[in-house]
C-alpha cells in the first residue's frame, strides 16, 4: 500500500530536481555527488539554525539529512579502509590519497580517505 509522507516526497522531488539541473551544468555527475551535495548543504543550514537557536528548523534538516542517507551506497567499514589505504601507501606514499580515492569510489567519503591516509602515514613516521 502507498503511504502518504509528505516531506520525504517533497524532498525527494528537489533531489531529483538538483541532480537534473547538475547535469546540465557539469559533467559526468552521479547521483551519490548529487546526494553529498545535499547533506553537506543541510549541515550548513544545522550549523546555521543552530546560531540562530532555531532548533526545530536544525531537527528538520537532520530528519531531511537522514532521509538522504537512506539513498547512499553503503560505506565501507573503517577496517576495510585502513587495510586498503595501507597497501595504497606501501605502494607509493605520494599519491595514496588519490589512487584511494580511485580505488574505493562511492564506497568511502574522500574526507574519511584523508583522514585515514594521514593517520597511517603519522603512525608509520612515528614507528620508525
Amino acid at each position: 500500500m502507498l503511504k502518504r509522507d509528505v516531506p520525504r516526497t517533497n524532498l525527494i522531488k528537489g533531489l531529483i530536481s538538483a541532480h537534473q539541473y547538475a547535469q546540465r551544468s557539469a559533467v559526468n555527475v552521479t547521483l551519490t555527488q548529487t546526494l553529498r551535495s545535499a547533506i553537506k548543504q543541510r549541515l550548513k543550514s544545522i550549523e546555521e539554525y543552530q546560531k540562530a537557536q532555531r532548533d526545530d528548523l536544525a531537527k528538520q534538516e537532520q530528519t531531511e539529512i537522514d532521509m538522504i542517507q537512506e539513498f547512499m551506497p553503503k560505506q565501507i567499514s573503517e577496517a576495510e579502509l585502513e587495510k586498503i589505504v595501507t597497501e595504497e601507501v606501501e605502494k607509493d606514499s605520494s599519491n595514496a590519497i588519490k589512487s584511494s580515492i580511485e580505488r574505493l569510489g562511492e564506497k568511502c567519503d574522500a574526507k574519511r580517505i584523508v583522514e585515514a591516509v594521514k593517520k597511517i602515514k603519522l603512525s608509520a613516521a612515528g614507528g620508525s
